[in-house]
């Protein structure tokens, strides 16, 4: 199996999750179910619950592949650069 990464970016506290690949448009659609349920403070737990994620300890230096913003309810793909600006 093939898995993302996904960080989850929230003035509640920030989260590190892994699951099973999928598309931006399909990671879309499970946080707007997922918000849809989901009670303040809560989503990372119930979002891992629905969708069979799992949450891992947040490392500053990881690359996701999606990020999850859920103060603006927004997904997208993050961009990096290198320490040399490239």
């Amino acid at each position: 199996m093939i898995y993302i990464l996904v960080r989850i970016d929230s003035h509640f506290g920030d989260a590190l999750i892994s699951g099973e690949k999928c598309s931006e448009r399909e990671l879309k659609e499970k946080v707007k179910k997922a918000l849809k349920v989901s009670e303040t403070g809560n989503f990372v737990a119930l979002f891992c619950r629905m969708f069979m994620f799992e949450e891992h300890f947040l490392q500053k230096d990881v690359h996701a592949d999606f990020i999850i913003d859920l103060d603006t309810h927004s997904v997208y793909t993050p961009r990096y650069t290198s320490p040399c600006g490239f």
